[in-house]
């Protein structure tokens, strides 16, 4: 494959907005610090087919959170970015409060 190809195949799926956003919520698993949307790393081990497994569920109409679902059934709950953590974390606290 010619290197120019490869790294349309890696980011045709940013090209995506629900694509971006909801990788924005995800970690990347290659173990750098990174999300699915901005890691940058070169020859990462796992980002292209995280881009690639968003868009195609992206494509089929699931929800943000089915997709989020999809990423932990299959990767665990460490998938989730700390983003996403301390806002679920701040929903809960919210709700604790009214009750």
């Amino acid at each position: 494959m010619r290197p120019w190809r490869s790294s349309l195949v890696l980011f045709a799926p940013l090209t995506n907005a629900d694509v971006r956003r909801v990788g924005e919520t995800l970690r990347c698993m290659c173990g750098c610090s990174y999300t699915v949307t901005s890691c940058n790393m070169l020859n990462c081990s796992g980002v292209e087919q995280a881009r690639a497994m968003l868009l195609e569920l992206v494509r089929k109409g699931l929800s943000d959170d089915e997709i989020r679902a999809e990423f932990v059934k299959i990767h665990g709950p460490v998938v989730e970015s700390e983003k996403l953590k301390r806002y679920r974390e701040q929903i809960e606290e919210d709700f604790s409060k009214l009750d």
